[in-house]
């Protein structure tokens, strides 16, 4: 038994259909692949300038100042009080030259110090630095001839804040003349305790801003289209 025939023109129409469908899978397969496909020819990212590390912050920079303040008490056979100051600048890092300030009152008799004198700080750092330090100067004393100090030593700063630190130093003089030295001898050591403030001086340089970001590549819209201002 035969199947029945389909109307005449429903064939047209489904023969139609089919090629619609096929010409719709033959553009949706190519564009599916692309999408799915690298981005061989994709804009390359954007050159980056490198940057610098930045410089750890350390005390005693170049161009920095130092302001101390010192004060002693003695006591023994005769009370004496020690009141001063020194004043320095850092022409390269950790290198200073200054100059110190003491007066000494007691026994009847006033010393005063002026040492110029010469720091280097052998390792920079916040928590400790240790440091040496030479000096000479003049010692005017009021019931005596003057002498000439000549001298070396050394010490530690902690600090304190970033801006304030603490000294320990101790310092070995040589008397001259010999024939002007005080009974005790030509030979004097000091150990004080001091508060020196450090300010001012270069600043680490911040590294130089990444390079602009290119203009993105295709066409741009034009005054007439979407999306154009």
């Amino acid at each position: 038994m035969q199947a029945p025939h389909a109307p005449r023109g429903l064939a047209p129409a489904r023969a139609r259909g089919l090629h619609a469908h096929r010409l719709h899978a033959a553009w949706v397969t190519p564009l599916v692949l692309l999408a799915l496909a690298p981005a061989s020819h994709a804009a390359p990212p954007p050159p980056t300038r490198p940057r610098a590390p930045l410089e750890e912050p350390r005390p005693f920079p170049r161009g920095s100042f130092n302001a101390g303040l010192a004060f002693g008490l003695s006591t023994g056979q005769q009370t004496s009080v020690t009141l001063g100051g020194d004043f320095g600048y850092f022409v390269l890092p950790g290198l200073e030259p200054g100059l110190e300030l003491h007066v000494t009152f007691g026994g009847g008799s006033t010393v005063t110090s002026l040492l110029p004198y010469l720091r280097w700080v052998i390792w920079r750092s916040y928590t400790i630095s240790p440091y040496l330090k030479a000096q000479a100067g003049r010692l005017f004393i009021s019931d005596a001839p003057d002498l000439t100090s000549v001298g070396g030593g050394g010490g530690f700063v902690f600090f304190l804040t970033s801006v304030l630190g603490l000294q320990l130093e101790g310092m070995v003089y040589r008397l001259l003349p010999e024939e002007a030295c005080p009974s005790n001898g030509c030979t004097a050591t000091s150990f004080g305790l001091s508060l020196g403030f450090y300010f001012g001086g270069r600043r680490p340089s911040l590294p130089p801003p990444p390079l602009p970001s290119p203009a993105p590549a295709g066409p741009q819209p034009g005054r007439d289209e979407p999306g154009a201002y």
